[in-house]
This record gives structure tokens, C-alpha cells and sequence, in this order.
């Protein structure tokens, strides 16, 4: 309801999306280059979802109204200057990752994860290596072993000398 606010559902087969503005929509298309479905309902999503993300043109400019409104219902987290994201309890990227690297067979300490935003926090704990972009908040920035100016000049880095952070 709230003017420049657009709303996310992410499903488990596509994203859903009932935009106020189709400019929102080539967006999340063309430049994110999300799987994403336009619906008139957000109320009736077809198919199981895990997570709802509140973008606000122009900026978030304090979340705590959303994480006391949601308080105990769901998890409440910044995911950007804009993203608000909201997930079931116990639902995180950090569980999502434990998940993985079990059925991987992977040791958390054998991976690096990089991120910037308070929806990246957990994730960053239990990774091996945490890595923040130079655009990251400070309190992100202060979790993580290596810093980095974008996702692709650390993974090329990686890719050319893949020890070279585990030194």
C-alpha cells in the first residue's frame, strides 16, 4: 500500500510479482535476471513459498516498524538499502548453507561466502572465510576476514589461485 513499494514472493519455481510500476518488473527481469512471474494476487501463490522481500524505491530508511510488526513470526532482515527480506523462523541463508554443505559433504571451514548487508550476517559467521564488498555496512565489514571490490574480482581471484585466501 505504501507508494514505491513493490513486494517479492519467491517460490519455490519462480518469483512472483504484482508491480505497481512494470519498470519494477523489466528490473527484476532483465537487470537481476530473476525467474519472475506476474500475478494479480499476491494472496494466492500456487506453489509453496520461502520468502518475502519488501523493496523500497528511494530507500529503507528504518526497519524496526517491520521487525517489531513481525516479531515471532517471522525472521525480519535489511537486505540492501532498499530490500527488506522476511522469512519463516529458523529460516536463513545461514541454514540454507549448513544444509547444503552437509548433503555436499563439505566442511563449513573450506568456504568462503561474501556479503554486505544485515541478511548476510549468519551466513558470514559460519563460513570458513566471510568476505564483504568495499560497499558493505561497517558492522558487516568488522565480521569478515577479506574485503573485496566486487563478487567477480574475488572470485577471479579465486579462480586463478584458489588457496590463496586459506593461506
Amino acid at each position: 500500500e505504501k507508494e514505491g513499494c513493490e513486494v517479492l514472493v519467491s517460490g519455490k519455481k519462480t518469483s512472483w510479482i504484482c508491480p505497481k510500476d512494470m519498470s519494477y518488473y523489466r528490473h527484476m527481469k532483465d537487470v537481476v535476471h530473476n525467474h519472475v512471474t506476474l500475478t494479480d494476487d499476491l494472496h494466492h501463490i500456487p506453489e509453496p513459498y520461502f520468502k518475502i522481500s519488501l523493496y523500497q524505491k528511494g530507500g529503507l530508511t528504518d526497519v524496526s516498524d517491520w521487525t517489531e510488526r513481525f516479531s515471532g513470526r517471522c525472521n525480519v532482515s535489511a537486505g540492501g538499502t532498499e530490500w527488506l527480506d522476511m522469512m519463516p523462523p529458523g529460516v536463513s541463508k545461514a541454514t540454507a548453507f549448513s544444509a547444503l554443505l552437509k548433503k555436499l559433504d563439505i566442511r563449513a571451514e573450506d568456504t568462503v561466502v561474501i556479503g554486505d548487508n544485515e541478511n548476510d550476517r549468519e551466513i558470514l559467521q559460519a563460513a570458513g572465510i566471510p568476505a564483504a564488498v568495499r560497499s558493505a555496512r561497517s558492522d558487516i565489514k568488522s565480521i569478515c576476514r577479506y574485503e573485496t571490490d566486487t563478487v567477480e574480482n574475488l572470485l577471479e581471484k579465486l579462480i586463478d589461485d584458489p588457496d590463496f585466501l586459506f593461506r
